[in-house]
């Protein structure tokens, strides 16, 4: 095989002697020599520009990558900036712009380069967008560009909606920017991938188990599983330990504020350990009582959970059966009384 090829380089040499200005000939001869390894003269023939140019930019690549594998780093980026300045409007130009971009850490420029692969005609696999969309996410996270992350955030999720870690990141920075419309998105999403955060936010460790299970939490409360939402927060608030937001406690106690069965005594240990947010444990033993017995009577009791969240007439789908034989018995009344 590699006698042969000898003997093909050897061959497409003469014939680029007697036709040097033919760039079939000549892209053939860069082809074989790249393949035998003897990159030098393929850089050479290739940058003198007599490569047939519909040949250009897959000789180039093989090249480049042939002379990646040699370690020749500097020749293969050399040759790459060659494509790139002959084909600039090419996806492969911008393929190397962008990784250009990346080795300089310039993310503007991958932003740049990453919005110009997106509106190019050429046709992207899902896949290719979807880490394009989290590239430039990420990109925007180093500009501390927060709304513009967010807004890659929800391009890959629209596209890929089963990302547990970009929703819960995402969830995050809408929170964090009060972005009402795309934190309830969010969190509808969340809702339904709920089996799988949770076991995401059990596999978690250090402070990003904290994250993990407030939106757990968020979206346990918003399924209706109040219970799960309360052992979410409290996850949330021992892996928080000391640096536990005020938002954490105020959610945990809204919580069990509006559906809560804690009895009284448990309720007034907590309001005396956590109360006011600002100061905790100030109160008096009266005002803590005072307190407590406010709250239960307001929202705990049987008599406020009664009041609080009353019995409710819920609409139901009909079955066919059902639809039919409603609508006759409206109909029914309208046609002659049936004799008795």
């Amino acid at each position: 095989y590699d006698d042969a090829l000898v003997d093909a380089a050897s061959f497409l040499r003469a014939a680029v002697e007697r036709m040097p200005n033919d760039g079939r000939v000549v892209g053939r001869l860069v082809r074989v020599l790249t393949t035998l390894g003897e990159l030098d003269a393929a850089v050479e023939y290739l940058l003198d520009g007599l490569v047939d140019p519909s040949q250009e930019i897959p000789l180039g690549i093989m090249l480049s990558n042939a002379l990646m594998e040699a370690q020749r780093l500097g020749d293969a980026e050399h040759v790459r900036g060659w494509i790139a300045s002959r084909h600039p409007d090419s996806a492969a130009a911008g393929t190397i712009r962008l990784a250009q971009a990346r080795q300089r850490g310039d993310m503007h420029a991958v932003l740049q380069e990453i919005a110009a692969a997106l509106d190019a005609d050429v046709a992207l696999e899902s896949q290719e967008r979807l880490a394009l969309f989290q590239e430039a996410a990420e990109a925007a996270l180093k500009l501390h560009d927060e709304s513009a992350a967010l807004a890659w955030w929800m391009k890959a999720l629209d596209l890929e909606p089963e990302l547990p870690d970009v929703l819960r990141r995402a969830f995050e920075l809408a929170r964090k920017l009060d972005r009402k419309a795309e934190r309830e998105g969010l969190l509808r999403r969340a809702v339904e991938q709920l089996a799988t955060l949770q076991q995401e936010a059990k596999a978690s460790t250090g402070q990003i188990r904290v994250s993990w299970f407030f939106l757990v939490g968020r979206a346990s409360a918003a399924a209706d599983d109040y219970d799960g939402a309360v052992s979410a927060f409290r996850e949330a608030l021992q892996g928080a330990g000391d640096d536990a937001t005020p938002e954490l406690h105020e959610t945990l106690v809204e919580l069990h504020t509006l559906h809560g069965d804690w009895p009284q005594a448990k309720l007034a240990r907590y309001i005396a350990a956590n109360m006011p947010e600002d100061k905790p444990e100030s109160l008096s033993p009266a005002e803590a009582a005072a307190v407590t017995a406010y709250v239960y009577d307001a929202f705990y009791s049987p008599v406020a959970q009664a009041r609080n969240h009353p019995a409710r007439v819920e609409l139901a789908r009909l079955t066919s059966r059902q639809y039919v034989v409603a609508i006759a018995d409206l109909l029914r009344q309208f046609g002659p009384t049936p004799a008795r």
